[in-house]
């Protein structure tokens, strides 16, 4: 059994309860995090609060909370859970005013669940995840003023998601209609490509991702040329390197492509370099 965070409280799994007006259940109206744990403590907890802020401001969610509480309520969360390595799914959302009513009332549910999560790269430099992704083509995502943030409306990246892993794959690569690649179902997307990195911009349509995020700053911080802009297929393909991020295992080694590899000691180094320079602010963080 797990322990469960809710409001303020933490509660066994089985008292948590969500009331049949919540329009996430209706309506997919909500707003979710999913934070990596280390070592008993939440390093990018920051950085995933400042893009719930936003994404509370863009649904209009009038919620207020105590940043610094909250953070102190999911580390002890973690440790009533006995858990140091895990991930952690913050969910938010709110009620309609009364069943057959679409007019949403104050009642807000923030709920934070652990889930186990026990990835040895953490603890490796030279350890580093690697996929094999395919390229989603017949399906693509419109973009909206809602795309950067990360709504409860999740189905098409879940669905497409799961084609991908009943094909053999790890991972899709998604287009926008413009058929310019924009990122995964889980994850961005950096490319290296004639000197430089690559990754799409927001005025391309991807979510704002939190790993996005801090390479980003990373590569900034490190001197490390890094563009955002559009990203075209023919581009992906003449790639030296593809790397995948999200904040719960940071950068990821594209090996594959459908039938195209990766996978050659100069063009993973590039990834591990990336997962070196992330280590290394998980670690100071953690100071």
């Amino acid at each position: 059994m797990f322990w469960i965070y809710h409001n303020g409280k933490i509660l066994p799994e089985d008292e948590v309860r969500i009331p049949i007006t919540d329009r996430s259940y209706l309506y997919g109206e909500g707003l979710f995090e999913t934070m990596l744990a280390h070592r008993g403590k939440i390093p990018f907890f920051i950085e995933h609060m400042e893009r719930l802020q936003l994404g509370m401001q863009a649904l209009e969610f009038s919620y207020r909370f105590s940043q610094v509480d909250l953070q102190s309520a999911l580390e002890q969360l973690l440790h009533k859970n006995d858990l140091q390595e895990a991930s952690l799914r913050l969910s938010l959302s709110r009620e309609n005013t009364a069943i057959g009513q679409r007019q949403a009332s104050q009642n807000y549910h923030l709920i934070v669940f652990p889930q186990i999560f026990a990835d040895n790269s953490l603890n490796s430099v030279e350890e580093i995840k690697s996929y094999r992704v395919t390229l989603e083509t017949k399906y693509k995502i419109c973009s909206s003023r809602l795309s950067q943030y990360k709504t409860s409306n999740y189905l098409f990246y879940l669905d497409t998601h799961q084609c991908a892993r009943e094909a053999g794959f790890d991972e899709a690569l998604i287009c926008n209609n413009q058929n310019e690649i924009i990122e995964g179902t889980t994850t961005n997307l950096f490319c290296f490509l004639d000197g430089q990195w690559i990754t799409p911009s927001a005025a391309q349509g991807p979510l704002l991702g939190v790993g996005r995020r801090i390479l980003i700053e990373l590569m900034k911080k490190n001197h490390i040329a890094i563009e955002e802009k559009a990203v075209t297929l023919s581009e992906l393909k003449a790639s030296q390197t593809i790397v995948l991020t999200n904040a719960i295992h940071g950068p990821i080694f594209v090996k594959s492509l459908n039938e195209q590899g990766f996978e050659n000691p100069k063009s993973k180094s590039r990834a591990i370099y990336l997962k070196k320079l992330w280590l290394d602010k998980i670690n100071d963080r953690l100071k």
